[in-house]
């Protein structure tokens, strides 16, 4: 046995026995067949390279080398091909490829190296400096160990919506979403592998900035080992099987205004130094005004309302507090593309953003005062939304500031039912939840990402505030 190498890759050259070679030929040629490689991407040969031999190398003689025939086979058994070039196959993994070179009164048989497993393939996306993927700019795809590929570009894991080929241009109606491009290898659909990247926020018709939030399985709840759970904070599955896009912000006073038309909040002046008082969190607000400023925005930006709103006090039957005055029916337009106020579940998932921990930035409770404002550091007001740390899904004020209005009406017992996929909370109530704590709260339990809060539908206060989320934007 003889190495040689061939083309700049090493070879194991096997039978090299030739009674008809002509010897001491020209310089620089070889008697013995080089097996050599065309389009392999790198080391090992791998699927969608060429194999072929070297013939211009070979000092047999211009006739001979003309007349030769081939015999590609897999492992000395599998007939391939008698092709004089050879490109590898997803089945020869694992194998070894000879090829048998045929004239007329001997043959060669030449063995390159083994046709190693395909490594995993990595893609990695290229053309984004901070993080996220701005208007304009064009991404592209950087592949490893593949051979021949397909590409596949998507939005919010929307199969085939956006387009094909290694490079990609966001585009306006991109913002917010999570850009994901698929790699398949030709041929084999069993080599499958993906990049993601994330585009800067989408900002709505009228500046309502919001991110994706993917769907999801996480533990919603606290455990009984947590010093401050509560007995309705039961721990339990829950699946989200739909993404939503979600307001990077509490609704503000400049939004409220531009949709309600007049500023309902309580902190209108005194901002703090080099804040924005339009941009400080809209409170004192009743959970019946969040929904018909939901269903106005939606009307302003040409959506259709998700809720049905029944102004007839006294109107819901399904309401059994003593307290609300107003108990007008809200149903929800299942099929509706319009502005809503996320589910107990949407919001917990969001704040949490794949964390585990007692908040969603640790357990460490002196850390707080980084990502909110409360009781030890608001100076008894609200504040412009966006100065603290946003969670690991780029949502601001999840945490403190304003308390956030939920859909759910509250329960005991929804959190008793197991793994939920879902979940709309309680059919019947007196109380809706709220979420997050805020700037009147002591730093502790109120701003575990589990804590839950109820309010009244009537009840406002200058610490109760909400957010709004969406469903996919351009699945519509």
């Amino acid at each position: 046995m003889e190495k040689i190498i061939g083309r700049g890759l090493e070879f194991v050259i096997i039978g090299l026995v030739c009674a008809a070679c002509t010897l001491g030929g020209d310089p620089g040629k070889y008697d013995t067949p080089i097996l050599i490689q065309k389009e392999c991407i790198t080391g090992t040969p791998c699927v969608g390279m060429k194999l072929e031999i070297d013939t211009d190398s070979l000092d047999w003689g211009v006739d001979i080398v003309s007349h030769l025939s081939y015999q590609w086979m897999r492992n000395g058994t599998t007939y391939l091909s008698s092709d004089p070039v050879y490109t590898v196959h997803f089945a020869d993994i694992g194998s070894t490829i000879t090829v048998t070179l045929q004239r007329s009164n001997s043959s060669e048989t030449v063995t390159g190296v083994p046709v190693g497993p395909v490594p995993q393939p990595s893609v990695s996306i290229e053309g984004s400096t901070s993080g996220n993927a701005s208007t304009g700019q064009q991404l592209t795809v950087k592949t490893s160990n593949l051979g021949a590929v397909s590409y596949e570009w998507e939005r919010n894991s929307k199969t085939g919506s956006i387009g094909t080929g290694s490079t990609y241009t966001v585009r306006n109606d991109d913002g917010g979403s999570l850009i994901t491009v698929t790699a398949r290898v030709l041929g084999d659909p069993g080599h499958v592998t993906s990049g993601q990247i994330k585009t800067s926020p989408y900002v709505s018709e009228k500046g309502i900035s919001m991110v994706w939030i993917p769907a999801g399985t996480f533990l919603m709840g606290s455990s009984e080992d947590d010093p401050d759970h509560q007995t309705d904070e039961t721990q339990h599955d829950v699946s989200l099987s739909n993404g939503f896009y979600m307001g990077i912000y509490p609704v503000t006073q400049g939004q409220w205004v531009t949709v309600v038309g007049e500023n309902w909040s309580e902190f209108t002046t005194d901002a703090s130094e080099g804040e924005v008082q339009g941009n400080r969190p809209a409170e004192s607000i009743i959970w019946y005004y969040a929904i018909e400023f939901c269903n106005a925005l939606s009307l302003r930006e040409s959506l259709t309302p998700y809720y049905n709103l029944d102004t007839n006090y006294y109107s819901d039957p399904y309401n059994d507090s003593d307290v609300d005055d107003f108990k007008m029916l809200v149903t929800k337009n299942e099929t509706a593309n319009g502005y809503r106020l996320p589910t107990e579940a949407q919001w917990e998932y969001a704040c949490r953003a794949g964390t585990s921990t007692t908040y969603n930035f640790g357990n460490d409770v002196s850390q707080l005062g980084d990502y909110a404002w409360y009781q030890g550091n608001s100076g008894s007001k609200t504040h412009e939304v966006g100065l603290k740390i946003p969670n690991a899904w780029g949502l601001y004020d999840m945490l403190g500031n304003v308390l956030e209005m939920c859909w759910d009406w509250w329960s005991p017992i929804t959190y008793l039912n197991g793994a939920q996929t879902d979940p709309q909370g309680s059919p019947i109530g007196g109380y809706r939840i709220t979420r997050g704590g805020s700037w009147s709260d002591p730093a502790g339990e109120n701003f575990r990402s589990a804590e839950r809060f109820v309010v009244s539908p009537n009840y406002y206060s200058s610490d109760i505030g909400f957010r709004v989320v969406r469903p996919d934007i351009f699945d519509q």
